[in-house]
């Protein structure tokens, strides 16, 4: 039996590729000392305010249509200082000052939307925590592997595959809105490691190997 098929104009609409450029914030004087950070909000470091500054450079021609970012202030102040929105001057110790510039002066004007979906995993109760020997400090956590493991996790944290829902979750809301469009996203290290593993199809292990640096444009096309 023949089947017969036809093609009718119009009815075809191509699936457009959706572009993500993913952004981990600036360093952190938490980045610099070795602490657990998770959910823990903090600024960024002298280091970090100056990473802001040379991405601010290198994206000052790029077009975006729209900028996500996490909540957490580290990823938040790196998004503003990068995009032109505001100007960061130092002063004693780790605090600095953002003076926020009229829209009408912004480098970029594009949507910036905060998501929650965006912040780092919760190391639970080893938020705050140095990473250098926690085990002896922590003992209850010798015979689990919470730091890299892809399903276990930290005493009130999350794991991976938890992070893994909300990530492929924010994925998919950002395809169907913006298809076909060009994203930058700030946001952590976690996060845009599971970024890879949803959008290059990385394996667990690849995924968890991987580690992204602080302030450079990491981009993956849906």
């Amino acid at each position: 039996m023949w089947v017969v098929l036809t093609f009718v104009p119009g009815r075809y609409t191509p699936r457009m590729t959706t572009t993500f450029h993913f952004v981990r914030h600036g360093s952190t004087t938490a980045n610099e000392r070795g602490i657990f950070m998770g959910m823990l909000d903090v600024p960024l470091s002298r280091t970090g305010l100056e990473q802001a500054q040379a991405l601010r450079e290198a994206i000052q021609h790029v077009h975006f249509d729209a900028v996500y970012c996490s909540p957490l202030m580290r990823a938040y102040h790196t998004a503003l200082i990068s995009l032109g929105w505001a100007e960061a001057s130092a002063s004693d110790g780790d605090s600095y000052r953002l003076t926020l510039w009229p829209r009408a002066e912004r480098e970029h004007r594009a949507e910036l939307i905060v998501d929650m979906r965006l912040a780092e995993r919760s190391f639970g109760d080893l938020q705050g925590e140095p990473k250098e020997g926690y085990l002896q400090r922590f003992s209850k956590y010798a015979q689990r592997k919470v730091t890299m493991s892809f399903d276990d996790k930290a005493d009130g944290g999350e794991s991976f595959a938890d992070l893994e829902l909300r990530m492929a979750n924010f994925i998919r809301d950002a395809n169907e809105r913006h298809a076909g469009e060009t994203l930058l996203v700030f946001s952590h290290n976690g996060p845009i490691r599971i970024a890879a593993k949803l959008l290059l199809g990385l394996s667990e292990e690849e995924t968890l190997a991987r580690s992204n640096p602080h302030c450079e444009l990491i981009t993956f096309s849906k």
